[in-house]
């Protein structure tokens, strides 16, 4: 923090703040009740990896997003670390809670696969002219970079996804299962259905038909649908998409072109096994006002960390040696039916090796207070902004079609308007509405 010009000499912690993806962030800051950083004190908290969670608006619909798990633009986003003695300020709660003999135990938790396929971009919905509009549209965006392909027969592609001691008890949960795929071509133009595809679950090799649908042209597709806990496979849940070439009118010999997005499974684990894992999502179904529940567990890596989520609040434990090998006591979320659980290896956190600020002078600009009333809006980079107040200057200078200039550095329009996303397009347009409104 020093090294990157932060005054820690001067800032009591207790006025930090974090924001990212738009929204401030609580923090666990160690040591900060004395109103001092002294060494050993820490800044701690959970960060969430990039995903779509700015790009809906790329899009012509929102229903049209293809994967909510991987960014069209960036899979970097930056959080700002600033200080500010007036406003309430976001903490992670201690739950300091070690009664385990005075509360149960739970035979499995609720857990998630997720497989995210980004290798090749599909241009999506086009009009007979291959025109679209500015916007992206349906069936567009990254997909699996393997697109299947039948011109007759059938022609499959499977996917697995890693359900980890899946719970098989009799009172198992059915698994809720997302997949996501789309045809990515257009053989009869709109005319009739030209893309027919069969998507199976299978274990053991035993299939398990769970959609056969036809389609016409680029449409997305999103399946949800449950399945019983025997077709869950500790060694991974396999899903077939089956490209069956049959149906009638287009040319005999017509492709037929789909491909996956991504796939998730939402399944019943089973409790008191980490299978040697530094990290892991836990739910656990209750009502609120349920006691805690009691999770023991072993063959973890590291030293356990816990986190608990209820809304934007956030409370954090740390498990005890005990039972198979550690003990929790995981605190029901006040406000829902489910309470979500995050545990990591403490000895595992990512540490920040990269602080800057975020212009020279650690300020944003107040573009609220640069607003010009009928101005030309010169947006550009840093290393081009020479050139360009020198065009400014001459804009609102020259003798003929003069115009007020309000000049933007593109980079902290990212910051501002483009929720951290470096090079997002949304910056620009949040930008330009800001300053029209």
């Amino acid at each position: 923090l020093a090294n990157a010009g932060f005054p820690v000499s001067s800032v009591d912690p207790r006025d930090i703040q974090l924001f990212g993806r738009e929204q401030e962030v609580p923090l666990y800051v160690q040591g900060e009740g004395d109103g001092v950083f002294n060494t050993g004190d820490f800044i701690e908290f959970y960060a969430q990896k990039n995903d779509a969670w700015k790009d809906l608006a790329l899009w012509d619909d929102p229903a049209h997003i293809n994967n909510p798990y991987f960014s069209q633009i960036n899979d970097t986003i930056r959080y700002y670390l600033t200080w500010d003695a007036t406003p309430q300020k976001k903490r992670i709660a201690v739950y300091n809670n070690t009664n385990y003999s005075g509360y149960a135990g739970r035979l499995w938790y609720m857990t998630e696969a997720i497989g995210s396929l980004a290798g090749g971009y599909q241009k999506g919905k086009r009009t007979s002219f291959e025109a679209t509009n500015s916007l992206m549209v349906e069936a567009e965006g990254w997909f699996n970079a393997f697109v299947v392909q039948a011109t007759s027969g059938t022609v499959s592609q499977t996917q697995y996804l890693g359900t980890t001691l899946p719970f098989l008890g009799s009172s198992a949960p059915d698994a809720r299962v997302t997949i996501v795929q789309a045809g990515v071509n257009n053989a009869s133009l709109g005319s009739q259905d030209d893309h027919h595809m069969k998507l199976y679950n299978f274990i053991s090799g035993n299939p398990n038909l769970m959609i056969d649908t036809t389609f016409s042209g680029y449409q997305l597709n999103k399946f949800q649908f449950n399945i019983s806990g025997y077709w869950v496979d500790g060694a991974g849940t396999g899903f077939r998409m089956d490209v069956v070439h049959d149906l009638l009118g287009p040319p005999t010999d017509y492709p037929d072109r789909q491909t996956f997005s991504y796939l998730k499974i939402h399944y019943a684990r089973t409790t008191g096994n980490m299978n040697y894992e530094e990290s892991g999502h836990w739910w656990f179904p209750d009502d609120p006002g349920d006691p805690p529940v009691r999770h023991d567990f072993a063959s973890f890596i590291g030293d356990p960390l816990v986190y608990v989520f209820a809304g934007d609040s956030v409370r954090r434990t740390e498990p005890n040696a005990g039972g198979p090998g550690w003990q929790v006591l995981v605190p029901a979320d006040p406000m829902n039916d489910t309470t979500h659980a995050y545990i990591y290896d403490q000895d595992n956190i990512q540490l920040i090796t990269a602080i800057e600020l975020v212009t020279p002078s650690g300020q944003f600009t107040d573009f609220a207070v640069v607003e010009e009333d009928s101005a030309l809006l010169i947006v550009t980079d840093e290393k081009l902004m020479n050139g360009a107040l020198a065009y400014a200057f001459y804009r609102e200078t020259n003798d003929h079609n003069r115009y007020n200039t309000v000049v933007a550095d593109v980079d902290e329009l990212y910051d501002q308007y483009g929720g951290g996303f470096k090079r997002h397009p949304l910056a620009i347009r949040g930008y330009a509405a800001h300053v029209y409104d």
